[in-house]
């Protein structure tokens, strides 16, 4: 991840040159920057600074040290590397209080010295954890030797597993040396000669996280008070200290219903998930689709609220100004499924995301009363749903519905423009003044730094993206019966030929998967190794692959790529009848995998913000494109 510290003499790229930034101005996202070269100053947008490449001082002598995916990180290496993390940080806080270099050094020997380490080593630490990206996966101790590894055999592990969770776990509180002969007794029942000493089985219970044992010897009840973060604590709404400390994520489905931009019949309701800053209460990203709710859905809606606005409202094609980006400290969210992804939490842990898990409704009062709050307001546009049956009353939602997705995603890109706009009744004031007073106050010192520019959403998103393992073979790597290949793989599997990578697919084109370059730390895309097949969506995959199991052909790559076929063609016949085929054939246009809507010169009407409901849009003529057209689509069946 490339970050940008917009801050007076930091460097950066614009149009290829090397900049410094002079000055910020952060109520127009613009800052005056010189040229190193020729000294000329000029006025240029966040979004057109680009961060310098992390990683450059070792792209000529050699490969990142530890430039490896989160997920194949043991759990143990990355509280190390946190832990290590967690020193240098501080280190940097007591080397802004001191003044000359005596008084700096003599800071980081009393620091070493808390921690139990020696003054080399933190500054080793320093040294590796600034010239490497800021990450902490580069803090990751290198395993030599047979340090950190387990010397017992499978046999034996299996054993101390099943004597820890049968005698120790349990509500009867038997202590660590009853377990110990549990572990001797079924050693010397299968004829294990190698019984593991007292130190080594009492090593394994250690290493056990006190949640768990509290919650497996004591109860439920004893575990919820002593580790349970209830509402009126430091995670209190009203106790946060800056913005960006802490962010609340949640999901709901639209109170509206939408049509395509097809044949402009009713669809159904998209769901919105949305993200918002607990101190400003400033909405710092949403994101809207017709999928069901998933791990992609809130990768989509983090790298927009972390990501800078500017560039994706021109996009939109809408006027105003919601200046936020950063990282936010915190992610408070429910136990959804969506959040409880290996990847999510791996994604949150790299980047030092604390993540806060509301067991009660009560703890998010931030997000539940933000979705409150826009539903009432989609409530005005045409084909709403109201909250309720008794709300709606004869009103027929399906014949008053006229907005497509991009038009009510134009539609609440304003709303949200507007939110941050006006006086919020929990604080007194609009949220983007209080947002922006937290760095440039009208009067004192500012309470935080402005946060890293983000330059490269791709990233972030991939990063939250689900992931799967995989070893890369001679003819590539091979996904659900699909296989990719790239130039990459031939030194890759000449170094680790049975190392598994991590790969990510982003769910609207399974055409291409992403693996983290070992050498640089970046994405790579890596296509199809037929690049004869045609894109297609992971829901067009997951039919293809229904359909082959109901008539009972065993899956491949041709037969996979047959069925899709075969369905598109069904399509063709289908699309103006059935609301499934046209669901589908809308999500697919939106992804990239269609034509342009055949209805021109027609835009998408979008409701007044001050003016209530808009008006249902007359009936339209329906003009095809001259050749044929070619859907990507599929039937369900």
């Amino acid at each position: 991840m490339n970050l940008l510290k917009i801050r007076p003499g930091e460097a950066a790229l614009y149009n290829g040159r090397l900049v410094i930034i002079k000055r910020v101005e952060l109520t127009t996202t613009m800052a005056w920057c010189d040229y190193v070269d020729t000294g000329e100053r000029v006025l240029v947008s966040f979004g057109h600074l680009n961060a310098l490449h992390p990683y450059l001082p070792t792209i000529v002598t050699g490969s990142v040290p530890g430039a490896q995916d989160l997920a194949q990180i043991s759990p143990e290496k990355l509280a190390k590397a946190n832990w290590k993390k967690q020193m240098v940080l501080q280190a940097e806080v007591n080397a802004n209080r001191t003044i000359t270099p005596n008084e700096r050094k003599q800071s980081v020997r009393q620091l070493a010295q808390a921690y139990g380490v020696h003054h080399s080593t933190l500054y080793r630490h320093i040294k590796t954890y600034n010239q490497y990206g800021r990450e902490e996966r580069y803090l990751v101790e290198k395993v030599r030797g047979g340090k950190g590894n387990k010397r017992t055999s499978p046999e034996v592990e299996k054993i101390i597993e099943q004597a820890i969770e049968r005698i120790y776990l349990t509500r009867e509180g038997n202590s660590k040396a009853a377990a110990y002969e549990e572990v001797r007794r079924l050693c010397h029942r299968n004829q294990i000669k190698a019984v593991p000493c007292y130190d080594t089985f009492r090593r394994r219970i250690n290493s056990l996280a006190d949640g768990t044992v509290v919650r497996r010897r004591e109860g439920e009840k004893r575990y919820r008070a002593r580790f349970h973060v209830s509402n009126g604590s430091v995670c209190d709404e009203n106790d946060i200290p800056f913005p960006l400390h802490t962010a609340e994520i949640d999901s709901s489905p639209v109170d509206a219903i939408l049509v395509d931009d097809y044949f402009r019949q009713p669809l159904g309701r998209p769901n919105l998930t949305l993200a918002i800053d607990v101190y400003s209460r400033m909405i710092l990203g949403f994101h809207l689709s017709f999928d069901p709710v998933s791990a992609d859905s809130v990768a989509q809606c983090i790298a927009h609220a972390v990501c800078p606005k500017e560039r994706w409202l021109e996009q939109m094609g809408v006027e105003g100004q919601w200046p936020c980006w950063g990282i936010p400290e915190r992610f408070r969210v429910d136990n959804g499924n969506e959040f409880r992804n290996g990847a999510y939490q791996a994604a949150c842990n790299n980047y030092d995301i604390r993540i806060d898990w509301r067991d009660h409704v009560e703890d998010g009062a931030v997000i539940e009363r933000l979705i409150g709050t826009s539903m009432r307001s989609i409530h005005q546009v045409p084909g709403t749903t109201q909250s309720n049956v008794q709300q709606k009353g004869d009103y027929n939602s399906q014949q008053e519905a006229t907005l497509t997705l991009k038009a009510f995603e134009r539609w609440f890109t304003w709303w949200v423009i507007k939110y941050n706009n006006q006086v919020h009744a929990g604080i007194g004031m609009p949220p983007l003044i209080k947002y922006l007073h937290a760095f440039h106050p009208p009067d004192g010192p500012p309470i935080r730094s402005l946060p890293d520019y983000i330059t490269d959403t791709l990233s972030v998103r991939l990063d939250f993206a689900p992931y799967q393992e995989r070893t890369i073979q001679r003819k590539g790597v091979v996904m659900e019966h699909i296989w990719y290949y790239d130039p990459l793989f031939k030194w890759l599997r000449h170094d680790h030929r049975d190392r598994k990578y991590v790969f990510r697919r982003l769910p609207g084109n399974v055409g291409s998967i992403w693996l983290r370059d070992p050498t640089t730390g970046e994405y790579v895309n890596i296509n199809y190794a037929n690049m004869n097949r045609p894109p297609m969506s992971i829901w067009e995959l997951r039919a293809a692959q229904k359909r082959l199991k109901d008539r009972q052909i065993a899956p491949d790559e041709d037969a996979i790529f047959g069925a899709i076929e075969a369905m598109r063609t069904i399509v063709l016949e289908e699309q103006a009848n059935r609301k499934t085929v046209r669901l589908t054939v809308t999500t697919n246009r939106i992804l990239g995998l269609l034509y342009p809507s055949p209805l021109r010169n027609n835009p998408d009407p979008v409701p007044s913000l001050t003016t209530g409901p808009a008006k249902k849009v007359g009936e339209t003529n329906l003009i095809l494109p001259d050749s044929e057209v070619k859907p990507f689509g599929f039937l369900r069946v």
